[in-house]
């Protein structure tokens, strides 16, 4: 099955993987699609706690606003975003940070959940450190349910990583308040049996460079029998370094998530 598609204005014929495309060496367009919020008023962000536990997020309110997006992260170790960006004051990446500014233009709100602090990253393992990002990335579904500012809005998930699998087991735990799922540069396949039970539209997004990342996500398209696309950034590196494929990374995501919790906003 090929599914012809266009990409600016190339037209592309993508060899479909598991009823789905895969984009390899298409030039793709880093500027906001049309429709998007280009001159409105500036986002409001603050720094917030959610409670129980208090874990510091930052969130992000554009004008306006269609949707939600809560981003969770693991440690910098463990991040394929972190590389050589130091976080900042806020206990955040820039670079994440500067992804959810680019969301702000899809008119989407975004919670940044800061990752596992290094005490969290030193006492647990790894696989006890995918349990801890899936019971904060519910915590914060919950927390984001119980605002009046955000309790109306659609929400979507957002990791990295190793948090994707994290991601993607917390919106099996909670699939009534998850209209979305993006993973990018991420492991997907560390959800395990909650691939099979996930019926979420998933988005997987992977650098044409990271030949190791595709083929984890691959294994976990072959285990989604939801909604699910993968995309490939072509030349792009893990960590989305190189000119330009960060903000291509983040309008694929962007475009998805937008899609879908738009059409959320709209039935309500």
């Amino acid at each position: 099955m090929v599914d012809r598609w266009s990409v600016g204005r190339e037209v592309i014929d993508s060899e479909s993987i598991d009823a789905k495309r895969v984009m390899m060496g298409a030039r793709i367009p880093t500027g906001a699609p049309p429709g998007a919020t280009r001159k409105a008023r500036p986002p409001r962000t603050r720094s917030i706690r959610l409670e129980a536990p208090a874990v510091p997020a930052t969130l992000t309110l554009p004008p306006g606003a269609r949707g939600l997006v809560i981003c969770t992260h693991a440690s910098q170790a463990q991040d394929p975003l972190g590389g050589a960006f130091p976080p900042d004051a806020g206990g955040h990446h820039a670079r994440h940070e500067k992804v959810m500014r680019l969301l702000t233009q899809h008119r989407l709100a975004s919670l940044i959940v800061d990752r596992l602090d290094g005490h969290e990253t030193q006492d647990h393992p790894h696989a006890s450190d995918l349990s801890l990002l899936a019971a904060r990335t519910v915590d914060a579904l919950d927390w984001a349910a119980r605002r009046d500012e955000l309790a109306h809005l659609p929400t979507g998930l957002w990791a990295t990583g190793v948090a994707a699998g994290a991601a993607l087991t917390a919106a099996t735990r909670r699939p009534a308040r998850v209209a979305a799922v993006v993973a990018s540069s991420g492991r997907p396949d560390l959800a395990g049996p909650a691939l099979a039970r996930l019926a979420i539209p998933t988005l997987l997004i992977v650098g044409g460079n990271d030949p190791e990342g595709l083929a984890f996500n691959r294994a976990a398209m072959l285990e989604l029998t939801c909604e699910k696309r993968l995309e490939v950034v072509p030349g792009a590196a893990p960590g989305f370094g190189e000119p330009g494929s960060l903000e291509a990374m983040a309008h694929l995501a962007g475009a998805w998530l937008a899609a879908r919790l738009s059409a959320g906003f709209e039935r309500q």
